[in-house]
């Protein structure tokens, strides 16, 4: 499947179950193994060469003569939205956001994560994500779990996350859902309100967990492996690791 607006140039090997967004670029004598989802805007450089069941986010560059390994149909690995290989890297595991670049893929000195933080399995038990994929985003619609986002654009969704039936992102000016983030369904997340003009990015770090019915308001950060308990009010920053509800939502348990 190839989107509108692609670019491919000469000496290119595509193989099979290919699909390719919208104005992706694949520069000279690159390789795409079997099963590679290249999300809208994502880019190869020159001799790239990425191997069967990878899945590339949107925005992502590929440095000139990077290897990307193959993952597998249950586990492929991941590129995320805007996220930059370096020239000549060899990316071995899932890859959440930042910039990287070494042989095994390592952070640059200005991410502010180690690789280690980055792969961690998180407080999810894995058997609930087996199979595991990107959903495809659509403007405005349903994904196939029956969640909504509106400015997909500004929307960075990390790694095995789990995201409910009928919630609704509002990302217009950005939302960072983080690494084994989980959403109960009828959840609202908003960058920006109406009502009284506030904006700001919000951001769930890595493993945080927000109950059925709640609602998380601009600016707002949830810290790391941090509980939202259900039909709360999130309106200010909730520290990691803690046990959070109500309305307005304040820690309940440290």
């Amino acid at each position: 499947e190839i989107g509108e607006g692609k670019v491919i140039c000469a000496g290119k090997v595509l193989t099979t179950n290919i699909s390719l967004g919208k104005h992706v670029q694949i520069n000279l004598d690159c390789t795409i193994g079997h099963d590679v989802i290249m999300a809208d805007y994502a880019t190869l450089a020159p001799g790239v060469h990425v191997s069967g069941c990878v899945h590339i986010g949107r925005r992502a560059y590929i440095g000139t003569g990077a290897v990307i390994i193959n993952g597998t149909q249950k586990d492929p690995v991941v590129i995320g939205d805007d996220v930059v290989i370096g020239a000549g890297a060899c990316v071995t595991k899932s890859i959440s956001y930042g910039t990287w670049g070494g042989y095994p893929q390592n952070s640059l000195p200005f991410d502010d994560r180690k690789l280690s933080d980055t792969i961690t399995e998180g407080p999810v038990s894995e058997d609930r994500f087996q199979g595991w994929s990107y959903p495809e985003i659509k403007e405005g619609k349903p994904t196939k779990y029956n969640w909504v986002v509106q400015n997909i654009e500004n929307l960075h969704l990390g790694y095995k996350t789990d995201i409910g039936a009928f919630s609704y992102i509002n990302a217009k000016h950005g939302v960072i859902i983080e690494d084994y983030v989980q959403i109960g369904s009828h959840c609202s997340l908003y960058s920006v309100s109406t009502i009284d003009g506030k904006t700001g990015p919000v951001k769930l770090k890595e493993g945080c967990r927000i109950g059925s019915h709640s609602v998380v308001m601009p600016g707002v950060t949830i810290g790391e492996n941090a509980v939202i308990g259900a039909f709360s009010f999130v309106n200010r920053d909730i520290p990691p690791g803690v046990l959070a509800a109500g309305v307005p939502a304040k820690v309940i348990k440290g």
